[in-house]
């Protein structure tokens, strides 16, 4: 059980922006398990170490071509539905991450803005969230595929300070790779 005082003393957050796997959400199991599935449609047996390879915040497309080479557009969206349906079976095995509740209402009781980013599809964000019971955490959130270059959450971050009109902090070191040109695509 973790337990969280709030507290409004310090130097005062503008804005919180969460991904979604991992953070908010502890959905690993449940990604293991599609993508082990998926993989087997193919006959490819994966151990943990290889799959360590999903949890990197990588896009899709990425993983596949990882595993499987590279594919067709078309191959893409027919694995991905694929993947979706496997991780679907295992969804409900995706819970909040302990703590994250009372996390939360301690950022909105201070009067923080929230938003969620996240590589998922908008369908498996909102379906997640809401089952969660996280939905609430913000009326939007953003998807890293909106982005064309570098790694997708630092490219969300950075968008989200730009909308949000506050500086953008990170918590770890400044040698972080940067997201090339920050700037979202309009998605497909």
């Amino acid at each position: 059980m973790v337990s969280l005082a709030c507290s409004h003393t310090g130097a005062r957050l503008q804005a919180v922006v969460f991904d979604m796997d991992g953070v908010i959400v502890d959905s690993h199991p449940a990604h293991r398990f599609a993508w082990r599935e998926f993989l087997r449609t193919f006959g490819k047996e994966v151990t943990d170490n290889e799959l360590d390879f999903i949890m990197d915040g990588r896009k899709r497309k990425d993983i596949f071509f990882h595993f499987l080479g590279p594919l067709t557009d078309e191959r893409l969206q027919e694995y991905g539905n694929l993947k979706d349906e496997f991780f679907w079976q295992a969804a409900p095995d995706a819970v909040p991450v302990p703590g994250v509740f009372e996390f939360i209402e301690c950022i909105r009781q201070a009067g923080i803005t929230m938003a969620v980013a996240t590589s998922a599809s908008t369908n498996r964000t909102r379906e997640t969230l809401q089952r969660l019971g996280l939905r609430n955490i913000s009326q939007q959130w953003l998807q890293a595929t909106m982005f064309a270059k570098g790694n997708p959450i630092l490219a969300s971050i950075d968008w989200s300070a730009s909308a949000f009109n506050v500086l953008r902090e990170l918590p770890w070191p400044s040698r972080m790779p940067r997201q090339e040109s920050g700037q979202p695509r309009t998605p497909a």
